[in-house]
């Protein structure tokens, strides 16, 4: 991990990059990041990071949720 709260927010169906993601599942994965963000309570300390192509290592689109804040609330995650 890059952070000590290093989350991927996946969507369920495969799209091989940026460019080949519909808008609503651009948004949804946007959503996403805004609800853990406000669940772990750290919404102004927080980075998304979104690799196309370049350092691509995985063809399915994915966004990488970063903090230096929250891990100590990841709890609900467990459940």
């Amino acid at each position: 991990p890059k952070d000590p709260v290093h989350l991927l927010i996946i969507p369920h169906e495969v799209y091989p990059d940026f460019y080949r993601t519909p808008p609503e599942v651009m948004s949804m994965l946007m959503d996403t990041a805004r609800m853990v963000a406000d669940r772990l309570g750290i919404a102004g300390h927080f980075r998304l990071v979104i690799n196309n192509g370049y350092r691509q290592e995985i063809n399915h689109i994915h966004v990488h949720f970063l903090s230096n804040r929250g891990a100590d609330r990841l709890t609900w995650l467990e459940g």
